[in-house]
């Protein structure tokens, strides 16, 4: 907390603990896992794309827990996958491992969120030979008036959208960077947050649509402080109204050109910002609609803004503000259903929340 306190800013702090500056560091092979429910698959997902060594990945529903305990579940058994990658790279014991798909992923389907989390999550498991995957198709879909999401152009002129800066907007986002350790501080139903923020929403579904990949977003705004944090969601919205969160991001503006270097902004002054959400496998099921909402607040998991404002948002043709989603088409050829061990602990009960909180 005091190394984040005292280096708010993009620099040796950071760089120095960091990946990222130069992945081909790494020379060893690399066996990477990570969970949906916890704060990680994004990064480790983004490391397994960038290495340039023998490498392994695998991303399960799991919080911040080991596969075998872990919720949500399905649980594996993934001391059996461990003893694979070390016989093989430590004892030179050929396990067939290097001729598996490298990337193994849980696809998340609709669950009813809850604050506890799932003994169990909705879904299921499929082998990938790279991440993203290489067939993935980015689809522009165009934010429109009255809230409209879809992938018609942007009309010639409109008038753009306003919301007051309220920093209370993500009470109902949960408290998802702390995974598996707080299994109680889950996502609920995004629509009290919505009812705050700008949202743009499709009709339905006309069938299942897959997106497993790395959603973008570009907004054209303005706001009338010279500081301003814009955060997004996406959100799967059931036939019953309820808004499913899915995954999110935020840019607080004055770091739209660096992380090192913040630039006020110019108010009144339009600025088009991209904003990376974080990674998802996802199957929208038919019936179901897909949500962006946009807000300047995600009480809980970022800083609140530090002035009041009110923001527009553009959405026509010379400002095409839009979401691009890597929809994901089915495999072909199809790649075999991953052999994965069941848990010796396969059956999760509620004692096991209370298990997860241990660290």
């Amino acid at each position: 907390g005091v190394g984040f306190i005292s280096n708010t800013l993009q620099g040796s702090y950071w760089s120095s603990r960091s990946l990222q500056p130069d992945y081909s560091r790494i020379k060893v092979p690399v066996m990477l896992w990570s969970g949906w429910a916890d704060c990680y698959p994004t990064s480790i997902l983004r490391a397994f794309s960038k290495l340039d060594v023998p490498k392994k990945v695998f991303v399960g529903p799991w919080g911040h827990y080991w596969p075998e305990e872990a919720l949500p579940g399905p649980r594996i058994d993934f001391r059996y996958e461990m003893l694979k990658w070390f016989d093989r790279w430590l004892k030179d014991v050929d396990t067939g491992v290097m001729e598996e798909p490298p990337v193994t992923v849980f696809v998340r389907k609709y669950k009813e969120p809850a604050a506890h989390m799932y003994l169990e999550d909705a879904g299921f498991w499929r082998h990938e030979n790279e991440w993203p995957p290489m067939r993935n198709q980015a689809t522009p879909m165009y934010l429109h008036p009255d809230g409209e999401l879809s992938h018609e152009d942007p009309a010639s002129e409109n008038a753009p959208d306003k919301y007051a800066y309220n920093p209370a907007v993500g009470t109902n986002a949960g408290i998802y960077w702390g995974g598996g350790i707080m299994p109680w501080a889950m996502p609920v139903d995004q629509r009290p947050d919505e009812a705050y923020s700008l949202t743009y929403t499709t009709s339905p579904l006309e069938q299942d649509l897959e997106v497993t990949g790395n959603p973008t977003v570009v907004l054209h705004v303005a706001s009338t402080a010279d500081t301003a944090y814009f955060h997004v969601k996406l959100t799967d919205v059931a036939p019953d109204g309820t808004s499913k969160w899915l995954t999110d991001g935020g840019l607080l503006a004055t770091h739209r050109n660096s992380h090192s270097k913040p630039e006020p902004m110019e108010i009144g002054k339009i600025y088009e910002i991209e904003i990376d959400l974080k990674y998802v496998a996802y199957l929208f099921e038919r019936g179901h609609r897909i949500r962006l909402s946009v807000a300047s607040a995600d009480f809980q998991n970022a800083w609140p803004a530090a002035k009041p404002a009110v923001n527009s948002l553009y959405r026509d043709k010379r400002y095409p503000s839009h979401l691009v989603l890597p929809i994901t088409p089915s495999q072909s050829p199809q790649l075999r259903a991953p052999d994965l061990k069941p848990s010796p602990r396969p059956n999760a009960t509620a004692a096991d929340i209370a298990t997860n909180t241990r660290h």
